[in-house]
């Protein structure tokens, strides 16, 4: 058969058998022979003029080639069940490859495509394909093939046999999410739950749903004929026949949201979408109107302003809180805030220190009216009382509850606001709530909040919430002051004091009191000592000295006292022994160091033990 190819390429416009026999000296039965076996397969083309066949090569691509192409895997047989080809398809699916299974018995595999019932109908001999669908399942993904059993004739002529498995997975999902909108589709036709109403132009009804009649408590049966007449609120009426007025044949549809009264008295919120339906003509015939329930989306609109509105003034309060100047007053902030989130109400917030009990702040929402009682409360802002803690527990709950004015007053009376404690109980129609301001343990105050006779406070959370804010950076500030109060006295305790005290960070020594400086040979009042320690310790002590320092730094332990030889600004060396202490400096890792001259502890170790 090479020769026949070679003869055909040298002849492109074809040759007949006669003339192949005569090239190739071979008879012409053999020839035609070959020449059948090689039509078969694809590797030459015939084509016939007059009474004459010319057989020429094939212009197609080769079928091996092209089942290469194929993204369906594919695997041919010879009569002895022999492996003869494998398509990249299948090779990567089982993955293997054709060095390790062309040319071998298919019995010699197990592989995942081909199961035992599709082993069983190869070589058959029927006419028949035999077809069916397989799943090949992996860790995140799941294939279905179909797998087709074909009878072959082999390039050579012989008997053969093709398993075909074709990837029928996109296929399947399509039909399952068809099958599935299908279901729904008939789910929602069956069972409508949107209201659906048709009426003529005068408003009678031709036709309501359950859905509808259920909802407004009406008889399908009887509702036919009756006038369409919604129960809307008077303020919306107007706005509903607006929208009717304004649909027409080139706008027939028209969508309003509207409040209804329910049979119950209720009020629900509906969004109706509202066809006209015209004739041939342009002359409107009959209305459809479908509605649906939106009073749970409305609701959590709603929701979601007021959300929205809480975060904003959360937002707003902690960054002005954060902001704050250190002498502005945090209470007179957290009054202003406590305003907006309780509109309704009369804010008093009152700080307590060292058995000081103060009104810091009082302020009004914007919906408060009486301002006979704002006016008499801020009037005794800064007024200052002298309390204990345990009397204050009983008007100082973790929470925000409601208090006895009596009682109230009777505390601010006995704690020396005679004048404010009469003119709270001479309040009439107000009702008082309060709750302790807490942090870190401490009651730091209270807050009072006044509202009318009968009317808790909006948003009890949304005020906590303030308070708790507050209350943390009121402690922030106390602690922050104690500390600054704290360096201010450990300052001036190294300032006097006679002992050499230092302090070196990141490999310099960046503080020395007086008493340091004039060993060192500094004025007590220069600029401030900024020294290497490679240049200050003696360069036969500097290695121990360093790895002291960075244990010190990891440990954040004392070490114990140890003999150096150090500098002085003038170049002498001196013998010293120092005591260090891990420490903070300027939010650094740092050493306090306290320094003796040598001689004053007598003979010591030169490796400072």
């Amino acid at each position: 058969m090479e020769k026949i190819k070679r003869a055909l390429r040298s002849h492109p416009r074809g040759m007949s058998i006669t003339d192949l026999a005569k090239s190739l000296q071979t008879n012409r039965n053999s020839v035609a022979k070959y020449l059948d076996i090689m039509l078969t397969s694809g590797e030459v083309e015939m084509k016939k003029v007059c009474t004459a066949k010319l057989y020429y090569l094939s212009q197609r691509l080769p079928l091996s080639e092209m089942l290469s192409l194929t993204s369906d895997c594919l695997i041919v047989l010879d009569d002895d069940q022999v492996i003869t080809f494998a398509n990249d398809a299948f090779l990567q699916l089982e993955g293997t490859t054709r060095r390790e299974i062309i040319g071998r018995p298919l019995s010699e595999f197990t592989f995942c495509l081909v199961d035992g019932d599709i082993a069983s109908h190869v070589g058959t001999g029927s006419g028949e394909a035999f077809s069916k669908e397989i799943e090949i399942a992996s860790e995140d993904d799941l294939r279905i093939l179909r797998a087709k059993v074909i009878a072959t004739v082999l390039e050579n002529g012989k008997k053969g046999t093709t398993l075909l498995f074709e990837d029928i997975t996109k296929k399947r999902l399509c039909q399952q999410r068809l099958e599935k909108s299908e279901e729904l589709y008939r789910a929602v036709v069956e069972d409508q739950t949107e209201f659906i109403v048709r009426y003529l132009p005068d408003r009678r009804v031709v036709f309501a749903n359950k859905a509808y009649c259920r909802a407004f408590g009406l008889e399908q049966g009887t509702v036919a004929g009756t006038k369409f007449t919604p129960p809307i609120p008077k303020e919306y009426i107007k706005q509903v026949l607006e929208q009717f007025t304004a649909i027409t044949p080139d706008h027939p549809v028209v969508t309003v949201e509207n409040p209804v009264i329910m049979p119950d008295g209720t009020e629900a919120w509906h969004q109706w979408t509202n066809r006209g339906i015209f004739d041939a003509s342009g002359v409107l015939a009959e209305y459809q109107s479908v509605g649906r329930d939106i009073t749970a989306t409305k609701r959590i609109q709603h929701a979601q302003e007021e959300l929205m509105q809480e975060m904003t003034i959360l937002t707003e309060s902690a960054t002005g809180l954060i902001m704050l100047g250190d002498h502005e007053n945090i209470f007179r902030y957290t009054a202003e805030s406590l305003s907006w989130a309780a509109p309704d109400a009369v804010t008093a917030l009152f700080s307590f220190n060292d058995g000081l009990y103060t009104i810091e702040a009082v302020r009004k929402g914007s919906e408060w009216g009486d301002d006979g009682v704002f006016s008499y409360l801020q009037a005794s802002e800064l007024l200052g009382m002298h309390c204990t803690s345990a009397a204050l527990l009983a008007f100082s709950p973790p929470h925000l509850e409601e208090c006895s004015l009596q009682d109230y007053s009777r505390l601010l009376a006995g704690s020396g606001a005679r004048q404010l404690s009469q003119g709270l109980r001479r309040m009439k129609g107000v009702a008082f709530f309060s709750m302790g301001i807490y942090s870190g343990g401490e009651m730091l105050g209270t807050l009072l909040l006044i509202t009318e006779q009968g009317h808790r406070p909006k948003n009890p959370p949304l005020i906590e919430t303030i308070v708790h804010q507050a209350a943390i950076m009121i402690h922030h500030r106390k602690a922050l002051e104690s500390l600054i109060l704290a360096e201010e006295r450990y300052v001036d305790l190294l300032t006097r004091s006679k002992s050499m005290i230092g302090i070196h960070a990141e490999g310099k020594l960046v503080y020395a009191n007086p008493a340091l400086r004039r060993f060192f040979g500094y004025s007590e009042t220069g600029e401030p000592v900024s020294i290497s320690l490679e240049t200050l310790i003696h360069p036969d002590y500097i290695d121990a000295v360093l790895e002291r320092v960075q244990a010190s730094y990891e440990a954040g332990k004392a070490v114990s006292p140890m003999h150096e030889k150090i500098f002085r600004k003038d170049g002498t060396p001196v013998d010293v022994i120092v005591y260090g202490l891990p420490t903070v400096y300027n939010n650094r890792n740092a050493t306090q160091v306290i320094v003796e001259p040598a001689e004053m502890r007598g003979p010591v170790d030169p490796n400072g033990r």
